[in-house]
């Protein structure tokens, strides 16, 4: 629910962390209430119908939308940082095979 889902929730705060399973963990009045493994949902419908079923709300429309764009800017810049970055990796392989070229023939 990247970039939107899990952020179109009132009281949702998202902590991402590398190799972990991804998991829902729910507070009622400070105390860990549940935790739900979020795995293996397969589709963000799915995904969204669980929030409902547990009782978070939807954040205002106009919010969720602004939300979105954010985050659909944000994977933009972050595809073209990548693909700036491959660019330069092949830039730097095809000058690294030049070089061991002119060196193999003299």
């Amino acid at each position: 629910m990247r970039y939107g889902g899990a952020f179109s929730f009132s009281n949702v705060d998202v902590q991402y962390q590398h190799a972990k399973r991804t998991m829902l963990t729910i507070y009622h009045d400070g105390e860990e209430y549940e935790k739900v493994d979020l795995q293996d949902i397969p589709t963000e419908a799915e995904m969204i119908q669980l929030m409902h079923n547990k009782g978070f709300q939807l954040k205002p429309e106009e919010e969720v939308a602004s939300i979105r764009q954010i985050g659909a800017e944000a994977k933009r810049r972050e595809e073209g940082e990548r693909n700036n970055r491959m660019e330069e990796m092949k830039r730097k392989m095809e000058a690294y095979r030049a070089n061991k070229k002119k060196s193999v023939e003299l």
